[in-house]
């Protein structure tokens, strides 16, 4: 990133963004993931950053982070790829008038191969301070939606209260 922005291929606040997003995820990996970065399964990582780190960060930027950081693993690659005909991919952001502003604690990812067994299991963070249920739910090919920080007691109250506002966010 540091390169792109010393070079004038992309703006110096973006390689920035990108490089401290970047850093922020791999301090989650293990030195021996380290190795490769084009086998890091980026969904897998966010995941076990906000596992991490999520009470820290609202579910947009733990998104944004996720976004960033595909960008820059995106750019390294390309470039070590093809050094001589590399041009660092620009993302144009979407317009906001469509966008609610709600804090959620939903995350989205994709999965390029769906396996329902993977896709449908539940996983439990037990480091956190109390066991916190982390639910992905298959929506469509190649759209993953997981539900975080849904407590283990989790009322049908609580869920009803859950499912109305992820109704209230259908687009039909």
């Amino acid at each position: 990133m540091d390169y792109l922005a010393g070079k004038g291929l992309l703006k110096a606040n973006t390689a920035n963004a990108r490089k401290s997003a970047a850093s922020a995820l791999f301090d989650v990996l293990e030195q021996d993931e380290r190795l490769d970065v084009r086998e890091i399964d980026l969904d897998s990582l966010a995941l076990r950053f906000a596992n991490k780190q999520g009470d820290k960060f609202t579910p947009q930027s733990l998104k944004t982070y996720k976004s960033r950081t595909k960008s820059a693993l995106a750019d390294f690659i390309s470039y070590r790829e093809n050094p001589l005909g590399f041009s660092p991919k620009s993302q144009t952001r979407k317009s906001s008038k469509n966008k609610s502003k709600t804090s959620t604690n939903i995350t989205q990812g994709t999965d390029q191969t769906p396996d329902r067994k993977t896709s449908s299991s539940v996983e439990v963070d037990e480091s956190a301070s109390s066991n916190v249920v982390i639910f992905p739910i298959p929506l469509r090919a190649n759209l993953t939606v997981k539900i975080a920080n849904l407590p283990n007691d989790l009322t049908t109250a609580e869920a009803r209260k859950i499912s109305a506002v992820i109704n209230a966010l259908a687009m039909n």
